[in-house]
């Protein structure tokens, strides 16, 4: 290798580590004990094969340890400390013979950047050459890795997840279980681009990508390394993970179909990458957002670049002048918001300077970073009105995505365009009978109390005691109550109803709350399998509901409800006047709908309960059989 090849790589290596021990000192302030267990911990217990640490294997042939551990200064400040948590006293733990060599251990995604929140995980690929360690030492490792992780789901707050990868896999772009819950295309060079740009080396080898750049001209990966290993003297502590200069429409499509999915149940987690990916699929041939970084950590003479906060700029920068007010708008927050920012942190902190920065950029007032802050104080209705921006958005990235596959889609990539679009479909799509969802941009509404309010002409529900804007309006008492259930808005110690002229009570409404979560939970589209949604709609349960509205003391059989739900997801509220009238729907869903279950319910007060249910029952089991309760 040329010399000033060489002095180009070693200054790109010192400006790295630099780098990378910033990430190091970000992920330390954001969660300092957990920080200690991933970072310094658990490279140890990695390298350590005693009884007492966790992931000892008994009669292993062969001890492993992480490339550097013997050397990292973190790591012999805090061995004693480790030492005493596992009671091992002065025993030798780092094996001198038979050892097989683990290349690095590297994070990916928010960890340590702007966007870590309480809420994070934190993903680690184990490298290793599965050549050298073998294919015996490959399932030793996986049983230690496992035994540890274990240790870690009790003992670290924040949740990680292991993926063992050989490296001649990831040159390839074979990312196995990495990439198992992905939709869509195989992402291979996605995830790789947010590798290079999002990881953190937690100990081990650097990433020879990342140093194999110049400033004055583009470097020939291949050659560069093939150099590398002729001089020796740098190629022990680089790691050769492959080469990364295009990513290809169809792996950009893929990605994109993949954070639509996450989008239904995170959309704040998902809206910046949805819009990351759709930057991309607009620009296909724009030079890669990890080679745009990485020039910026290695080239500029600037203090410590945050990835997320990179990406960010890089979006409303490039792509956000050109939408209009109110989308940038809305992107600005949901970044404010996905990330937890506070523009008034108090503390000296990196983070600090990074989330100064994005309000700088972005372009926030002083009223707009107080009114962001106080998002854990919304009331119910302020959140459904972000969340359905949020869903029109979706909608609009669905839609354009759909155009862009037209096509150039792969058959995987028409089967998820399918599944996605039933999915959304039986979540947003209102038809008639249809339970509304309310979109949400969190995890759980802000919701005080849940309010039943009689209008005259129907009901209404309100969040908490304001009435200026309902959460549902004119409706009847059964749509309510299923709205209230089917949005996990029901909590029986939170229930409230004014004082009004029907026969309803608060009680009833609990009790038939409670029936209804019993049968059909809450709103679970995203969770059900793929399969079910290429397959035509069925309807699998039926509750009837006998004289809700009426007085107990009644005994004719002349309001009938019936809630039903089906395979996708979706739930649905009729009201009869007349058996005829129910038996006639019932007629109707006999056919196409196998194994359909049939519950009742009746105000357990009525005076004539065990006759008006089984008059019911005889009503119905012509056409459907027997019900289940």
């Amino acid at each position: 290798m040329r010399p000033v090849i060489e002095q180009k790589i070693i200054r790109n290596l010192k400006k790295f580590e630099s780098y990378n021990k910033d990430r190091h000192r970000m992920f330390v302030e954001c969660s300092p004990r957990e920080a200690v267990q991933i970072l310094y911990l658990l490279p140890w217990m990695l390298s350590v094969n005693h009884p007492k640490v966790p992931g000892y294997i008994d009669g292993a042939r062969h001890s492993f340890r992480v490339h550097g551990v013997d050397r990292s200064a973190e790591i012999k400040k805090r061995d004693s400390s480790f030492r005493r948590l596992f009671g091992v006293g002065d025993a030798v733990l780092f094996a001198r013979k038979a050892v097989r060599s683990i290349e690095g251990l590297y994070s990916i995604g928010s960890a340590g950047t702007l966007a870590q929140t309480q809420d994070s995980d934190c993903d680690i690929w184990i490298c290793c050459d599965s050549k050298v360690i073998g294919m015996e030492g490959w399932k030793v490792l996986q049983q230690k890795v496992n035994i540890i992780k274990d240790w870690l789901d009790t003992h670290c707050r924040m949740p990680v997840y292991f993926f063992l990868s050989d490296l001649e896999a990831i040159r390839r772009g074979d990312f196995g279980r990495a990439v198992d819950e992905g939709s869509g295309s195989a992402q291979k060079n996605v995830l790789k681009e947010e590798f290079y740009r999002t990881s953190i080396v937690i100990l081990g080898k650097v990433p020879f990508w990342w140093v194999c750049w110049d400033r004055e001209g583009v470097l020939s990966y291949e050659e560069t390394w093939a150099g590398v290993c002729e001089g020796g003297r740098l190629c022990d502590d680089l790691v050769n993970l492959g080469g990364l200069d295009t990513v290809s429409y169809q792996e950009f499509l893929g990605a994109a179909l993949w954070q639509l999915h996450k989008a239904l149940t995170s959309p704040l987690k998902s809206v910046i990458k949805m819009t990351f990916l759709h930057m991309y699929l607009d620009r296909p041939h724009e030079v890669l957002p990890c080679h745009r970084f990485r020039e910026q950590v290695l080239g500029e003479e600037r203090g410590f670049q945050d990835p997320v906060s990179f990406s960010m700029e890089l979006i409303l920068r490039e792509y956000g002048s050109q939408l209009p007010d109110d989308e940038h708008r809305l992107l600005v927050r949901c970044f404010y918001l996905r990330c937890s920012l506070t523009a008034f942190e108090t503390k000296r902190s990196m983070r600090k300077a990074q989330s100064q920065g994005f309000v700088q950029t972005a372009g926030l007032s002083h009223d707009d970073c107080f009114e962001l802050d106080a998002f854990e104080e919304w009331d119910a209705a302020r959140q459904v009105r972000l969340g359905k921006m949020m869903m029109l958005r979706l909608f609009r990235f669905y839609e354009d995505i759909v155009r862009k596959a037209a096509g150039v889609a792969s058959i995987m990539d028409r089967r998820d365009l399918t599944v996605l679009g039933r999915r959304i479909t039986a979540i947003y799509q209102k038809k008639k009978f249809k339970v509304v969802h309310l979109p949400r941009p969190g995890q759980a509404f802000n919701l005080a109390s849940l309010e039943f309010v009689w209008s005259g002409s129907g009901w209404k529900l309100y969040s908490g005691s304001g009435r200026e804007v309902p959460l549902l309006a004119e409706v009847n008492i059964l749509e309510a109550v299923a709205f209230g259930v089917w949005n996990g808005l029901y909590d029986r110690t939170a229930m409230r109803m004014e004082p009004n002229a029907t026969s309803v009570s608060l009680q009833e409404i609990i009790n038939l709350s409670e029936k209804i979560k019993d049968i059909f939970g809450v709103c679970d589209v995203v969770e059900r399998d793929a399969d079910v949604f290429l397959k035509a709609e069925r309807f699998t349960k039926i509750l009837i509901v006998i004289s809700f509205e009426k007085s107990p003391y009644e005994k004719d059989i002349n309001d009938l409800g019936v809630i039903f739900a089906n395979a996708w997801g979706e739930l649905y509220v009729r009201r009869f006047q007349s058996p005829f009238a129910l038996n006639a729907f019932m007629r109707k869903y006999k056919t196409g709908n196998p194994g359909l279950e049939v519950y009742y319910y009746l105000q357990r007060n009525a005076s004539y309960y065990e006759k008006i249910i089984e008059r019911t029952k005889r009503l119905t089991a012509l056409f459907l059989g027997s019900g289940s309760g």
